[in-house]
């Protein structure tokens, strides 16, 4: 399946003291060719929308692999709602670092 390289995002997490930051480099694997385009042309509101969903999640929220699997799919689900149809088939982390 085609996929859209994104750019790395480090944001710092909800909760706890204020000091732990997550790093993440992903990859949006694409439904299909057509689709790269329209999502590359999103850069901008797909960037904005996963930052928001990062920054509100807390160190407990990514700690277990659960938790990386749902974070997944609600960055899928925010990028798909962006387009009003299924775009994204996949997220893929090829980064995932929390500090």
């Amino acid at each position: 399946a085609p996929t859209v390289a994104r750019a790395l995002y480090c944001v710092k997490l909800s909760g706890d003291d204020g000091s732990r930051y997550l790093m993440l480099r992903i990859e949006l694997e694409c439904a299909l060719e057509e689709d790269k385009e329209q999502v590359e042309g999103f850069q901008a509101r797909i960037r904005d929308a996963v930052i928001v969903l990062l920054s509100a999640k807390r160190l407990a929220d990514l700690q277990q692999f659960e938790g990386k699997l749902l974070l997944k799919d609600e960055i899928r689900d925010r990028i798909n709602a962006l387009f009003g149809a299924p775009r994204i088939n996949a997220v893929l982390f090829t980064e995932f670092v929390v500090q």
